[in-house]
């Protein structure tokens, strides 16, 4: 079977607005980033802005020096400033929290003891050799796909799935009064609270606010029904600490004294387990200071363990006779649900996730990442990421063939001199007389081959343009040694599964799906902080917003609501699960009824039958959605 499409059928001319070659800053500020994510194939030239401006995530340094010491906290550094020295502390823990719950990750971090000025002492993974990386190169296929890929959906593969991952970290402060009861629910020697590297499923910690309807701050009383050998949690009113990270792991358990009286509380076992936890952490800190105050003295010991050892918000805890801090960091995968984006606001939620084996392939063998609707090119007029995949395409190849050919000095040289075509065909002439420089050196200085091939195996071949460029894309097709279109395989095994997917009729075939000329390139692609985990949760009853049927409150997850945009419900009308939308609108709104009539006929027949004739104060309006969804489901 044979099909044929053309993405680039329409005329090209040079504009500024359809040649745009660079992300928009609201991508990169919800970007989520791992230490999976690559260096972009094709890159604006100014991004050595966003590297100069940023100090969070990378430290390059301002003159020479040497590090001192270093742990998986800090890095103490002595830097040579003008003939003196001025000793500087930086935090470098393995995870560093950005904004809500989400992190970034330590990519590198110096060893040695010497360094010279503007070497990179430590980078988190949004850079990479001091390289903006905040996104991955992901082999696009711009076709329809059953539906599953409409204007704001996307199909994506199982690698993809677990290559594009998101870090979090959590920081639970527990405090401990004289009446503080806990419940034991760990079997180690901390018994209420997790140790460090201790997996964490949900629970951290259980406090009992109120036994049978008093409250105990007697220590006699206390004493009395544990002697007895009563279960003084029987029948109690608790208060939960639930970490939001799945399949978490504790990463750092402090403690600090925010009191000067303190004296045991009434629960013996839990003076145990705060003294386990004192010893743990002052032993940890002893450690640490006496290998500084070899180094810098005794008062600059104390003074930077109190600074990042000792520090805590006492304010809010002016009570509590200690203070427990747990971490707790974890990563998860991407999931049905969560959304990415390339840099030219073409987003799309993940509405399939297709086994590596299942996607679509090109003739020559390469397979497909990430398959988007042609139609969101034309919807959104951001037909700059062609331009993208057609360099990227050139890039990828120049990249190959000179690893393929690294022996051969003369080969590489022909490789980098056809780049600075490329940058001329864009009015970047500086730019190719550099690329023209680098290709005789490379022929000629064995250091400059070296090092060139060397930091092609490190991150790659990339290549620069200016954010917008006027230029004849004519001039670019016929210049490309690559075709711009390729044929692609769709398997028969992919037929069979699409079809037991959808529940359709399908005639089962013996041969491959063959189409002809498609669009298939190389674009870099950000998942985005917008995760279905965080999105989408449930809540009983409430009030809801007319129109958006958006909860008024507490739509955050940790008030437990129901949320389900536009895109949302884009997606669930595109996969037709009529009942979701229905219990959407319906049982998870404010109709208590309706729920109690749900859960009545599940439990009697098993049947999931929703009536839409809604009994509410939006009775009108939520009628008239749930039978316009309905009727386009039908048709």
């Amino acid at each position: 079977m044979i099909l044929s499409t053309n993405l680039l059928s329409i005329p090209f001319v040079s504009s500024t607005d359809s040649t745009r070659l660079q992300m928009s800053s609201k991508q990169i500020s919800q970007a989520l980033t791992h230490t999976n994510c690559q260096v972009a194939k094709v890159i604006g030239n100014n991004w050595r802005y966003l590297t100069e401006t940023s100090k969070l995530y990378r430290y390059q340094a301002p003159s020479d020096g040497k590090i001192i010491y270093t742990n998986d906290d800090i890095m103490i550094i002595i830097l040579d400033i003008d003939g003196e020295q001025i000793v500087q502390v930086l935090d470098t823990p393995y995870v560093k929290q950005t904004t809500g719950y989400y992190s970034v990750t330590l990519r590198y971090k110096a060893d040695s003891s010497d360094f010279k000025a503007g070497d990179i002492l430590y980078e988190y993974d949004s850079f990479h050799y001091n390289l903006p990386t905040y996104g991955y190169m992901l082999n696009v296929l711009f076709m329809p796909w059953f539906g599953f890929n409409h204007e704001d959906s996307i199909v994506i593969s199982e690698s993809v799935a677990n290559r594009c991952r998101s870090t979090k970290m959590e920081k639970f402060e527990i405090s401990i009064y004289d009446n503080s009861l806990f419940k034991m629910e760990y079997n180690n020697k901390y018994k209420f609270i997790p140790e460090i590297n201790q997996p964490i499923n949900g629970s951290v910690l259980t406090k009992a606010i109120k036994l049978n309807n008093q409250n105990y701050t007697n220590i006699k009383e206390y004493t009395r029904m544990r002697d007895n050998k009563k279960n003084i949690f029987f029948n109690v009113n608790v208060e939960q600490i639930i970490s939001k990270i799945p399949n978490g792991i504790v990463t750092d358990v402090r403690i600090f004294k925010t009191s000067r009286d303190v004296s045991n509380t009434y629960d013996p076992e839990l003076n145990k387990c705060i003294r386990a936890i004192q010893q743990d952490y002052y032993k940890r800190i002893q450690h640490i200071g006496k290998n500084i105050e070899q180094l810098l003295g005794t008062i600059a010991a104390k003074e930077i363990i109190k600074n990042h050892y000792l520090i805590a918000d006492r304010n809010k805890h002016i009570n509590a006779k200690y203070l427990i801090e747990v971490t707790v960091t974890g990563e998860n995968k991407t999931e049905l649900g969560d959304k990415f984006a390339n840099r030219y606001a073409n987003k799309g939620i993940v509405n399939l996730i297709l086994p590596d084996e299942l996607m679509p392939i090109t003739e020559s063998g390469k397979r497909t990442d990430i398959i988007i609707n042609p139609i969101s090119v034309y919807s959104r007029m951001n037909f700059g990421q062609l331009i993208e995949g057609i360099v990227s395409k050139t890039i990828v190849w120049c990249e190959e063939e000179i690893l393929k050919n690294q022996s051969d000095a003369n080969k590489v040289s022909e490789i980098v001199e056809y780049l600075s075509g490329l940058a001329r065909i864009f009015k970047c002439d500086d730019y190719a007389e550099k690329i023209l420089q680098l290709a005789e050196d490379i022929k000629t200085d064995v250091f400059v081959y070296n090092r060139f091939i060397n930091s092609i195996k490190a991150i790659g071949l990339y290549f620069e343009t200016p954010n917008f460029v006027d230029f004849n894309m004519t001039d670019l097709i016929n210049y490309l040694k690559l075709p711009v279109y390729e044929n692609i395989i769709i398997k028969k095994e992919t037929l069979m599964y699409m079809k037991d997917k959808l529940g359709v009729d399908i005639d089962d075939t013996n041969e491959d799906l063959v189409l002809k000329d498609m669009f298939f390139c190389p674009n870099y692609f950000m998942k985005l902080k917008h995760e279905s985990s965080s999105k989408i949760t449930a809540r009983d009853f409430g009030e809801y917003k007319r129109i958006s049927k958006q909860p008024i409150q507490g739509h955050h997850i940790g008030g437990g609501s129901s949320k389900l945009g536009n895109m949302e419900l884009d997606g669930l009308i595109a996969a037709g699960l009529i009942n979701c939308i229905n219990e959407f609108r319906t049982v998870k709104s404010d109709n208590r009824k309706m729920k109690d009539d749900l859960v009545s006929q599940i439990f009697t027949n098993g049947e999931y039958r929703m009536s839409c004739d809604l009994r509410s104060n939006n009775e009108s309006y939520s009628k008239k959605i749930i039978n316009g969804i309905l009727k386009t489901l039908n048709s």
